[in-house]
């Protein structure tokens, strides 16, 4: 009795437990089959805000961006003084190519650029390294370069430098350690590349040193020296003809400013035909292209031909001398133009800014 008593106690506890478990709202421990993901679900849910799987932060993902690079976007646009520096270069360039005086100029100036940079290296390799490197004059600081008295790392920087030269250079080299603390490399128009001790004692390893020898032997095999000096000298030729061009426009002003006034002070009329009565009006291919005869003088006569006295003022007067003699010439007297009463010949009708 009591052991069928136990049994149905035992039954009645698991059929209990079996309910628990079963109700609504509870959290179950098995794991259930993983559902295919329905991507349009990820996406409304994340239009909404909430997190994905594969991006919890609400993000969007790798996947899904697409790329709106724009090739140019990361392309840095020229500043205004680059711009001025490239249109003195081509300037400079085709003048060099023009002008034998220019170009005789600028060899001028490089072969003396050489000769001052032969001198700084014959100074700079032969000066005592015990001598004072450092002197104050007033505020400024000048410090002098010397060769690092050390023949090992001489010979190896030279060595690296020997072996970054382009086979088909026709320059010679030179590579040297100065004895300076402040890290720096410059290269001369004469092939003399100079490292400092300060620029050496940071640099890590040979692959780097090779980059900055690298750079420098760039400034020589590009001819950047030369090309400074060309440019340095065109710029006083390109200012100048700036100049020119300025005056010439404050010139032509000036002369647009006498006829606007000389055009508003003066009054009358003028009257033109193209010929006299019962005369005929000749036209010719040989005449602007198709143009009557009357009608081309007259735009000759406008563009500066009748400008009689060279004043750049084509009058009234001066127009129909030209037209009428003109015509006349071209068609053996058989077209006569004629003016009309009260003819003003001292009326302004054109302004002419050069012959």
């Amino acid at each position: 009795m009591r052991k069928s008593a136990c049994h149905w106690l035992g039954a009645l506890f698991i059929a209990i437990a079996l309910g628990i478990c079963a109700a609504p709202g509870t959290v179950g421990l098995s794991q259930t089959e993983p559902q295919p993901a329905n991507k349009k679900n990820e996406k409304e849910e994340k239009k909404k805000g909430g997190m994905s799987k594969l991006n919890p932060f609400g993000g969007k993902d790798k996947e899904e961006k697409k790329d709106t690079t724009d090739p140019g976007a990361g392309a840095e646009k020229p500043t205004k003084q680059e711009r001025e520096y490239q249109k003195i270069k081509q300037f400079s360039d085709k003048l060099y190519a023009e002008d034998a005086g220019f170009r005789d100029e600028v060899e001028e100036t490089y072969r003396q650029k050489q000769r001052e940079h032969s001198e700084y290296a014959f100074f700079t390799n032969t000066r005592d390294n015990q001598d004072d490197q450092v002197m104050r004059t007033g505020d400024k600081l000048k410090v002098e370069d010397t060769l690092y008295d050390n023949p090992l790392v001489q010979d190896y920087v030279n060595r690296v430098g020997q072996s970054i030269i382009p086979k088909d250079s026709t320059k010679l080299y030179a590579f040297k350690v100065t004895l300076n603390p402040i890290p720096e490399a410059r290269a001369l128009s004469t092939g003399t590349v100079y490292i400092s001790s300060g620029l050496l004692s940071i640099i890590d390893n040979e692959a780097q040193l090779a980059y900055v020898l690298g750079h420098e032997v760039a400034h020589v095999e590009k001819n950047h020296w030369r090309q400074d000096v060309l440019v340095e000298r065109g710029m006083q030729r390109y200012n100048e003809k700036q100049q020119q061009k300025r005056q010439l426009i404050g010139g032509i002003a000036s002369l647009i400013n006498l006829y606007t006034a000389k055009l508003f002070q003066e009054e009358g009329r003028a009257a033109l035909t193209s010929s006299d009565v019962n005369e005929l009006s000749h036209e010719s291919p040989r005449w602007g292209g198709g143009h009557g005869v009357f009608t081309y003088a007259l735009l000759e006569g406008l563009r500066g031909q009748a400008d009689a006295n060279a004043d750049h003022f084509v009058t009234a007067g001066e127009l129909f001398a030209y037209v009428r003699d003109r015509v006349r010439l071209e068609t053996g007297f058989k077209q006569n133009p004629r003016s009309l009463y009260d003819f003003s010949s001292d009326f302004t009708l054109a302004f002419v800014a050069g012959k």
